[in-house]
């Protein structure tokens, strides 16, 4: 009859020191280890017992690997989700080591397949499996842009300024509203003559499709590759909505919400949330 035993942390890792061979699996937390001497290791509580990965969720933060055990890590990271890419990659860890890990891909957000073998010299007594959710530059990107209003009129018209406030170029192709302060104000545009977004100073049009409080996403709509914006580093760009009206764009006059919270969306498919406040 086998030997099956729940051993602590401590024990585990005393057994990689004493050769046992492990096998660790699990997506959210190291789930389960199994080794050679009829040993159950339930580590569920501990999810960095043996391998510590901090700052994946985190844009600001670096991402680090940090082998928690006595014996030398391989680690290889692979996804295949569309332009994901990690430097360096694969890598090993000496025991008590730190890697920081560059993770990039296209959408804001990839999951990767973390594999990890555990060597003693040229032996091989163990392996993890797990898998991550690492947030990409493309997400710090558009959480970098920051929202301010020029003026907030009664008629419904709505001037307002976005600021990229980050390093890089962040290209915007997409935008709804989600709320705003006036119960009745229910869509941007809808009557004949509203150019719903513009942009300010080139009195340019980049929105065709009404803007419904509370909808989905719109597209820009500029035109064959111009279905994008891009808001350069550090530089104010002014924009219009045109105008704020209640459901069906009914008779009266448009209505003037003074705050209010937008979502754009970068080319990525990466979101964020900007609040306007007048």
């Amino acid at each position: 009859m086998t030997d099956k035993r729940k051993v602590t942390r401590r024990t585990a890792l005393g057994m990689l020191a004493g050769g046992a061979v492990l096998t660790v699996s699990g997506t959210v937390a190291f789930s389960d280890v199994s080794g050679s001497r009829s040993a159950n290791v339930d580590v569920a509580e501990d999810a960095n017992a043996f391998l510590s990965l901090v700052g994946n969720e985190d844009v600001n933060e670096d991402t680090v690997f940090t082998n928690l055990t006595n014996k030398e890590m391989f680690v290889e990271l692979s996804s295949t989700e569309a332009g994901f890419n990690a430097t360096p990659n694969p890598f090993s860890l000496d025991p008590g080591e730190e890697q920081v890990v560059d993770v990039d891909g296209d959408e804001a957000v990839v999951t990767a397949d973390v594999s990890v073998d555990l060597l003693d010299g040229a032996n091989d007594v163990g392996s993890i499996e797990l898998t991550r959710a690492f947030e990409t530059p493309q997400m710090a990107g558009i959480q970098a842009v920051e929202g301010s209003v020029n003026n907030a009129g009664q008629s419904g018209l709505y001037r307002f300024a976005l600021t990229n406030m980050g390093t890089q170029d962040v290209v915007v192709d997409g935008i709804s509203i989600d709320w705003t302060n006036e119960p009745d104000a229910a869509q941007v545009g809808g009557r004949g003559g509203d150019d719903i977004l513009e942009l300010e100073d080139e009195g340019e049009s980049i929105v065709d499709d009404v803007i419904i409080v509370g909808g989905d996403i719109v597209d820009f709509s500029r035109g064959g590759p111009d279905d994008t914006l891009v808001l350069p580093p550090e530089e104010e760009i002014d924009f219009r909505f045109d105008r704020f009206r209640e459901a069906g764009a009914g008779p009266g006059s448009g209505i003037g919400p003074t705050d209010v919270d937008i979502t754009l969306r970068a080319e990525t498919g990466a979101t964020a949330t900007v609040e306007l406040r007048a």
